[in-house]
């Protein structure tokens, strides 16, 4: 079984994920919010795939620009990400991997968050 979804449809196929957890699906998501509570036991972080977009964008220095919705302020919710994190770019061959499960993240600069990554197509 393969669970996807961007952005809240991702949030909603965690959910589906954990619930459906004895089928041990796996879980694609593109631009997901943080979702679950850190410690989840029902969460396979070998089975769970997180995309995130992002562009090069323009200004003074060309920064890099991630989807800011894969980096809202988790503290507010108090939720986690888990799995894969791989960072894509506008380019098919710039793909970055940023860590695995909850022990090694990738959190970018707060000023490096872009409205424009979460709707790159």
């Amino acid at each position: 079984l393969v669970i996807t979804g961007h952005s809240q449809g991702g949030a909603t196929a965690s959910v589906a994920a954990i619930t459906l957890f004895s089928l041990q699906p796996i879980l694609v998501t593109f631009g997901q919010p943080p979702t679950m509570d850190p410690g989840c036991a029902y969460i396979d972080n070998s089975r769970y795939y997180r995309f995130v977009n992002w562009i090069q964008d323009e200004g003074e220095d060309n920064d890099i620009g991630f989807d800011q919705v894969v980096y809202a302020p988790n503290w507010i919710s108090g939720s986690e990400h888990y799995g894969f994190n791989i960072l894509v770019g506008e380019d098919p061959a710039n793909v970055y991997y940023g860590g695995y499960g909850n022990d090694v993240e990738f959190f970018p600069d707060r000023a490096d968050n872009s409205v424009s990554a979460h709707t790159m197509s």
